[in-house]
């Protein structure tokens, strides 16, 4: 009986009807592979919530009204946040190009750096020869832990603009983790081995202020009472991701904006 209470109470806290053991049981007997292909579903987005994000302002169809500035959401849920946890699966680097001031885009590169590598400058955005913007973006399919149920959903964690130095932060300390081998000695444990704390803090320069990323490591994933689930969940995104079955759309006008910050407008960094 205590564990059907626990189950309730964790179903509750998630935003669903309280469930008992036994429907759970039932349903999970009669679970089954997705009906979805990867053309029907979008991998969303962890973003933090800007000034000028069309999440507050009243006028627009993404307004949410209990958003506030530096808060964090995914994409999909639209549940907010002022802490997550996140598990990296798998890292890569992104080329979009962009019509200038800010325009629309004109082409998602992927992972193909040739027309990067071909544009003037030297970093962060760089012109074309045709005049338009290519980004760099940094960018981490992982896992947003649930605090209630401890479940996974795969997100898209970009890091771009002013962001960019969270990166290479971020990548130093999946880097820097090593593990005692049984055998004696050390390894390096996969990039999912780690969970990492994700808040945001105030940041502001010469030419505006914005909300960025404070990225801090966690505890490893296989000690927390679900970290198996998440460990294996971790591989098999890492795993769609290489295959080409789970990739990453360009983000939209407001993801562009709470992405890169507000104010990233040839802002160097």
């Amino acid at each position: 009986m205590t564990t059907n209470r626990t189950n309730e109470v964790a179903t509750q806290a998630a935003g669903m009807p309280a469930v008992s053991d036994e429907d759970l049981a039932l349903m999970q007997g009669q679970s089954h592979a997705s009906d979805f292909t990867k053309d029907d579903m979008a991998t969303p987005y962890l973003t933090i919530v800007q000034g000028t994000s069309p999440y507050v302002k009243r006028n627009e169809p993404e307004f949410i009204p209990d958003a506030r500035e530096g808060d964090i959401l995914d994409t999909l849920t639209l549940r907010l946040r002022t802490i997550a946890a996140f598990i990296p699966a798998k890292y890569e680097v992104h080329y979009t190009e962009w019509k200038p001031n800010r325009g629309a885009m004109v082409k998602q590169w992927g992972t193909d750096s040739s027309g990067y590598d071909a544009a003037e400058g030297d970093f962060g955005t760089r012109k074309t020869a045709g005049g338009n913007d290519i980004t760099p973006s940094y960018v981490y399919f992982g896992l947003l832990i649930d605090d209630q149920t401890g479940g996974g959903l795969p997100v898209i964690l970009s890091l771009t603009g002013t962001q960019a130095k969270k990166a290479r932060r971020l990548n130093a300390l999946i880097n820097a983790l090593e593990l005692p081998a049984p055998g004696g000695g050390v390894f390096e444990p996969p990039i999912y081995a780690r969970i990492y704390q994700l808040t945001t803090v105030p940041e502001s320069n010469d030419l505006g202020s914005w909300s960025g990323w404070k990225i801090e490591p966690g505890p490893l994933t296989l000690t927390t009472p679900t970290g198996r689930s998440l460990f294996a969940k971790a591989k098999a995104l890492r795993d769609q991701v290489d295959s080409g079955t789970v990739r990453a759309a360009a983000p939209t006008p407001a993801q562009r904006t709470a992405t890169e910050g507000a104010a990233d407008a040839d802002i160097p960094f």
